[in-house]
């Protein structure tokens, strides 16, 4: 084999082993960028449970000085503010 002929064929290997190495480095590029959205989602995810959790902490703790949910009334309250509105109770009161 002559001078030519092995540089020649070295040349064909580098060009063979650039050629994988540039596609190797687009797929891990690929790999990389399904991985960053992977991550943003991931954050994005922890961030509304953690908010989750901090709105049933919130109403609990809510729950535990007023007796009942936000936007509810206790049962007293609502049997009082029913009989105060109800015009059949009234008429019944005044005779």
């Amino acid at each position: 084999m002559s001078f030519a002929q092995q540089k020649q064929r070295q040349y064909s290997q580098l060009s063979t082993t650039l050629h994988k190495l540039c596609r190797e480095l687009e797929l891990t590029r690929n790999l990389m960028d399904q991985t960053s959205i992977q991550l943003n989602a991931m954050g994005k995810f922890a961030a509304l449970h953690a908010a989750q959790m901090m709105a049933v902490e919130t109403v609990e703790v809510y729950v535990e000085g007023h007796g009942h949910l936000p936007g509810a009334m206790k049962a007293s309250d609502r049997e009082s503010d029913k009989a105060s509105t109800d015009p059949k109770s009234k008429s019944s009161a005044e005779n």
